[in-house]
Formats: C-alpha cells, sequence, structure tokens
C-alpha cells in the first residue's frame, strides 16, 4: 500500500469515528408512525397506538398519568361521521385532531380532564364528518403549529380497516 492510500484510509477513518448514529424515531412495540404533512411539505411524525375496534376506542387513553411528546393514538372507523369524543377517566389533557377520509383536517381542539366529582363531562365534537381522529398531548398542535391545510398520510393501517 502506498502512503497516500494509507493517509486517505486514515482520514477516513478519523471522520466515521466522529459520527454517531444517525437519529432515526423508532416506535415503540405495538405503535405505528403517523405522519402529518404541512402545505409546505414539511412532516411531523407521531408514534401512536391504533384504536381499531369499539372496546380499544372506548378505553383509549383513560388512566393514562403521562403520554410521551412525540405519541399518541389513533382511532380508526369504518366510516365516516360526526365523532363525539370526551375525557372519562382521562387524567391527562389531549389536543384531537379530526381527519376525513382522505386525510384531511376536519377540526382540531383541546380537551381538558373531567374533574372526578363531575356527573357530566363535555364532548368534543367533530366540525364536520370524521373518520381518523387522532389523540395527542395538550399543546401539540400548537406547538407544531398545524391548522386545518395539514393532512394525515394514511398508511397500512387505513388500508387494513
Amino acid at each position: 500500500m502506498t502512503a497516500g492510500r494509507i493517509l486517505i484510509g486514515f482520514l477516513c477513518l478519523a471522520l466515521l469515528s466522529g459520527c454517531g448514529p444517525a437519529a432515526v424515531t423508532v416506535p415503540q412495540e405495538g405503535f405505528v408512525p403517523i405522519q402529518l404533512v404541512a402545505p409546505d411539505g414539511r412532516t411531523v411524525t407521531v408514534s401512536a397506538e391504533l384504536a381499531r375496534t369499539p372496546e380499544e376506542q372506548a378505553r383509549g387513553l383513560m388512566g393514562r398519568t403521562s403520554l410521551a411528546d412525540d405519541s399518541g393514538m389513533l382511532f380508526i372507523f369504518p366510516d365516516s361521521t360526526v365523532r363525539s369524543f370526551w375525557m372519562k377517566n382521562t387524567l391527562i389533557p389531549l389536543d384531537i385532531i379530526f381527519f376525513d377520509q382522505a386525510g384531511l383536517i376536519v377540526s382540531e381542539a383541546t380537551m381538558v380532564p373531567c374533574p372526578a366529582w363531575s356527573e357530566t363531562c363535555p364532548s368534543s365534537l367533530s366540525e364536520g364528518p370524521a373518520r381518523f381522529a387522532l389523540e395527542l398531548p395538550a399543546g401539540f398542535v400548537q406547538r407544531e403549529g398545524i391548522t386545518r391545510h395539514w393532512r394525515l398520510t394514511p398508511g397500512p393501517w387505513a388500508r387494513d380497516s
């Protein structure tokens, strides 16, 4: 080997040794990556549990004491209709985004837990027919600048429903 090749080899090793692994968001077990896309093409990926069955949807995020900043629960319904969500037995405030069949945002809201002593719990209604609803930690929508012009990119989970 020539001295030039040895020098190039050492330089390459030196450069590579300072590189750590690429930052890759790997969903937790039982979670799937959900992509939200802005009108300018910027994407936000969240790791979401899927709620497909009526039992999973009724339970939702009840009883949870925390939720990671970039995670949530995606509710997948077989049809599009006006949806109603409430916070009974839910301990943490949440943002909810409703999406139509095509993944376009119908509406969004911030929901707060119902007081334990309350006999009634207010509902959050979608402002139009929705097939998907995504619950996220409260403040997520504002922090990411999500507006009605954003969309949900349907993944394999949408076709399987």
